[in-house]
């Protein structure tokens, strides 16, 4: 939830856009080296989506949906009880 997130260090650029479904989103980057940290899309209102391999440590983290699951790399298995979607849910 956007209220549990928050950013230690340095500041982030950000810009909108809009997603294969037409929906906004606001996206968040490092303005040094363009790696994108967050985005928050419309219609998931209260939440940011943060990019696990922008975190120190992601030894807790556990996947709760996979998605754009159609262009995931081969060798990606996505357990049988985890939501999942080809492209971005709707």
């Amino acid at each position: 939830e956007e209220g549990d997130f928050r950013l230690t260090k340095g500041e982030v650029k950000t810009f909108e856009s809009k997603s294969d479904a037409g929906r906004d989103k606001l996206g968040a980057f490092c303005p040094e080296c363009g790696t994108r940290i967050y985005h928050k899309p419309e219609y998931r209102k209260g939440f940011v989506s943060v990019k696990p391999g922008t975190l120190d440590d992601t030894a807790t983290l556990t996947p709760d949906i996979h998605i754009w699951t159609a262009s995931r790399q081969p060798w990606i298995t996505i357990p049988k009880d985890v939501e999942a979607h080809e492209k971005s849910p709707s």
